[in-house]
């Protein structure tokens, strides 16, 4: 698998306390590539979420194939799934579009969102006048069932759609 580049499920990847044990050790030993310094503003529970929250975005933006100028379609932009989604997209040179009630998503010093829709009865409409119709390449959902219908309906021609498990 890890050949394969299917790294979330290596067998031999040593995530700690899912592969190997030793998740609750008060100290460990690990390969240096595994340990890296926290800053002294981040606070340990942050920094400990963050292989999770960031490996989860990461391999479906890249199961999805996304590419430069694509349009990515992100519902869940402000919670820690959808943030990491759209700085990793924005990284990737795409153009995103964050489905979120905060604003704030777009004006994000670490990669904002290109558009940000806050009304999930428009989302639809408002996709395709981003798009001038051709709708998104790749939506990414991390909502759940309440909004399948909607993220699926926004998914242009030959688009790929991904829906994350909360």
């Amino acid at each position: 698998m890890c050949l394969n580049g299917l790294d979330i499920i290596c067998r031999n990847g040593g995530l700690i306390s899912v592969i190997t044990n030793g998740g609750f050790a008060e100290y460990i030993s690990v390969p240096e590539r595994n340990a890296f310094k926290i800053p002294d503003n981040l606070d340990w529970d942050i920094a400990a979420s963050l292989s999770v929250t960031s490996l989860t975005p990461y391999h479906a933006l890249r199961e999805a194939s996304l590419k430069i100028n694509e349009y990515l379609l992100v519902f869940g932009a402000s919670g820690s799934t959808g943030m990491i989604a759209v700085q990793l997209a924005k990284k990737m040179g795409a153009k995103v579009i964050a489905v979120s009630k905060h604003n704030w998503i777009k004006e994000s010093d670490f990669g904002g969102a290109d558009y940000v829709i806050n009304d999930y009865n428009r989302v639809i409409d408002q996709v395709k006048d981003i798009t001038q119709g051709k709708m998104a390449d790749v939506v990414l959902n991390s909502l759940g069932i309440e909004t399948w219908e909607t993220s699926y309906a926004s998914v242009g021609i030959n688009g790929r759609w991904v829906h994350l498990v909360p």
